[in-house]
C-alpha cells in the first residue's frame, strides 16, 4: 500500500492510497465519480488538475472516487475533463 499526497485539490490536505496487488487506487474527494463537482469551497482549482496527474503514476485498473458509484479507470480524465470546463 503506498499513500501519497498529490499537491492540493479539491481541498489542501486529500491524499489517494494506491493498493499494488489489486491496482485499485482510492482517489478521496479529488477524484470526481459523479457528473458535476460536489463541494469546492476549500479546493485549490489552479493546482488540483496537476494533482490528478500525478495520480497516473500508478498503473490502476479499478479508481474509487470519493463519492459516487462508479469504478473506473478513466475517472481520471473525467475529473481533468471536468476540471477543464470549469475554466
Amino acid at each position: 500500500m503506498t499513500i501519497f499526497y498529490p499537491g492540493p485539490s479539491q481541498a489542501q490536505d486529500k491524499v489517494a492510497v494506491y493498493f499494488p496487488a489489486s491496482k485499485l487506487l482510492f482517489g478521496n474527494c479529488m477524484v470526481i465519480g459523479l457528473a458535476q463537482f460536489g463541494n469546492t469551497a476549500d479546493a485549490d482549482i489552479k493546482n488540483w488538475p496537476e494533482a490528478i496527474e500525478e495520480l497516473k503514476q500508478f498503473p490502476a485498473e479499478v479508481i474509487v472516487p470519493g463519492h459516487g458509484d462508479r469504478l473506473s479507470p478513466d475517472l481520471l480524465q473525467h475529473t481533468l475533463d471536468l476540471l477543464a470546463a470549469a475554466h
